[in-house]
């Protein structure tokens, strides 16, 4: 069990088709529930913690279940669809068409079957008997729930191989630094980094800074306990990270923001634009 408690609750994807989705998560000691969120992209999956820069929205609630169950959403149930005989003992799924959640809000919480998807998952501690959040009573982002890792859940068209590209803000004052394995506040009271998991092990990834100002570095990290490493901002081109190989074996990045001068001397930090694209095999033999 990861010691990044309620940081690392993993949600993957198992099957992607036009209108169905299917994932799942396994079961662990002392959670009895989960719930899951999403978004129509990267900040609005993460939201805007105090200080961060993000400015997303902040996800939607989708889901939930109890330990161990499948649920689906309404137009699943209609059709009958994804109840195959197979054996899910020990873990947690949901299943859903998008269609499901579109609301008539300006701006839409999600899009079209044919757009990804980003969702994250949360927890219900049985020892706490509460939802995995920020205590209400905390003096920063009282009240915000605690999730897992987002989760890129590419749009229905598919090919052999999948291009995933996505743009986004990388959150800043997270204490993150250079070399050194991403910071996980457990008490939120300063920003968590962004941590963007991929549906299966990519490669040809690239990851672009794309602030103009070459003081404002974007952090990048393979995984929780690897350690950060800076893209400089205001190169172009040479403001990217690329990670090349033939057998797929990038499976998250972690992203945060980081100033050379001191963000209190220029006022709040924004945060740090990017961009990701890589390519990902087929989900479908």
């Amino acid at each position: 069990m990861s010691s990044y408690g309620p940081f690392d609750a993993r949600i993957g994807m198992l099957e992607r088709a036009p209108h169905f989705v299917d994932l799942v998560t396994r079961n662990k000691p002392g959670v009895t529930q989960y719930r899951l969120w999403g978004a129509r992209n990267v900040n609005d999956a993460y939201g805007d913690l105090t200080d961060s820069g993000v400015g997303g929205t902040g996800p939607t609630l989708m889901m939930t279940a109890n330990s161990g169950q499948r649920v689906q959403s309404p137009e699943l149930i209609r059709r009958k669809a994804g109840w195959v005989e197979e054996n899910r003992r020990g873990q947690t799924s949901f299943q859903f068409d998008i269609i499901d959640f579109l609301a008539p809000a300006v701006p839409q919480p999600f899009g079209s079957d044919e757009e990804p998807v980003f969702v994250r998952l949360q927890e219900f501690r049985q020892a706490a008997a509460a939802w995995s959040a920020v205590p209400i009573g905390a003096p920063i982002n009282p009240g915000e729930p605690i999730l897992g890792p987002i989760l890129v859940v590419p749009g229905s068209r598919q090919n052999k191989a999948i291009s995933i590209a996505f743009a986004g803000t990388a959150p800043a004052a997270t204490g993150c630094m250079e070399m050194y394995p991403a910071n996980f506040d457990e008490t939120v009271q300063i920003p968590l980094p962004m941590h963007v998991v991929f549906p299966r092990p990519v490669d040809n990834l690239v990851i672009r800074n794309d602030a103009d100002d070459e003081d404002t570095w974007l952090l990048v990290s393979y995984g929780i306990g690897e350690p950060m490493y800076a893209i400089p901002g205001g190169h172009g081109n040479q403001s990217t990270m690329s990670y090349d190989t033939a057998n797929g074996s990038v499976n998250e990045i972690i992203l945060a923001c980081d100033t050379v001068v001191p963000a209190a001397s220029v006022g709040a930090d924004p945060g740090c634009p990017f961009t990701v694209v890589a390519v990902a095999p087929s989900w479908r033999v």
